[in-house]
């Protein structure tokens, strides 16, 4: 060594930029919730973005004042899930984004949720998706969802529902599908395989893109050592509102049709709708909830109609 010279020092390469969207719609204390603990997260290259889906109960006003250093996109309008999420998507990615966070406004994360899913990621070049640990929020250490399985003639099932969390699962591992409530998307990925199906709105539209993902050859992933906290479909007034139903029953159709083809799609359709009319006589009859029963028909009615979007409101 020359001397004087001094030795020459190996510069890490940055951190990958990841950006957390929250899509808010009516729901400033949840989401200011969720803002609060993602701002301790501790990963060192990480933006969050609020994406505002026309709210009209001052959130936006609220999230300018409590959080100035957090950049707050407002859409105008209620475009859902899918159609809210991908204006951020655009937004993340047109600002260099790596990866892209969707994480529900009714969640709490871990400090180090984001590290633990950027760790997995690099090790995982050929994933586009990959999705944490979801415990309850009021049951912190039970499980609501550890990836997902699609089975095609039953329901998609949430991987642990309901389990304690075995705190000794360290091992990264391929699922059929991630939730929506919190999933990280590799943006390259994003190019090929295009933004979400905003005809969803709201359900499924996570696993008709993690299941397009798949068919173009990229693998998805469940991380179980980051972990959030998820409060469990606050947004529409839990799974047993009018809501939740009608979106339920037409997009699982839509999904069905959409991916499916022959005597698999047959079947799958045949007994979607036998679980759903199943449904409409116990919420009639043992429940007498005749309005969930009817969004249910008009979820089923609407896919055989090909509407799509948000639901039409009810006529006559």
């Amino acid at each position: 060594m020359i001397r004087g010279a001094t030795p020459e020092t190996t510069m890490s390469p940055p951190s990958p930029l990841v950006y957390t969207i929250v899509l808010n719609w009516n729901g400033s204390n949840d989401t200011v919730r969720c803002v609060d603990s993602l701002l301790r997260v501790s990963y060192p290259n990480h933006k969050i973005l609020i994406v505002d889906n026309g709210s009209v109960d001052g959130s936006v006003i609220a999230f300018k004042d409590r959080f100035p250093q957090v950049e707050c996109l407002e859409n105008g309008g209620n475009l859902g899930y899918a159609g809210g999420n991908n204006e951020g998507i655009e937004r993340a990615v047109s600002a260099g984004a790596d990866y892209v966070i969707l994480l529900n406004n009714d969640t709490v994360v871990d400090s180090g949720f984001v590290g633990r899913l950027v760790e997995a990621a690099t090790a995982s070049p050929k994933a586009a998706f990959w999705g944490p640990t979801i415990l309850y929020l009021d049951k912190p250490t039970i499980v609501w969802s550890a990836g997902g399985r699609i089975e095609w003639v039953r329901e998609p099932v949430h991987i642990g529902k309901d389990l304690e969390e075995d705190t000794r699962d360290t091992r990264p591992r391929d699922v059929d599908y991630v939730t929506g409530c919190c999933l990280m998307a590799r943006t390259l990925a994003i190019r090929e395989i295009g933004l979400m199906d905003a005809r969803f709105f709201l359900l499924f539209e996570e696993a008709d893109w993690c299941v397009r993902a798949r068919k173009a050859g990229w693998r998805v992933m469940y991380v179980p050592q980051a972990r959030i906290w998820h409060a469990v479909s606050q947004s529409f007034g839990g799974q047993s509102s009018g809501v939740y139903r009608y979106y339920y029953s037409r997009n699982q159709l839509l999904f069905l049709s959409k991916h499916l083809q022959g005597l698999t799609r047959f079947k799958a359709l045949f007994y979607a709708h036998y679980r759903e009319l199943r449904l409409v006589i116990w919420y009639s009859l043992a429940l007498r909830r005749v309005d969930v029963a009817l969004a249910s028909l008009q979820g089923v009615a609407d896919f055989w109609l090909n509407r799509s979007g948000p639901r039409p409101a009810l006529t006559g």
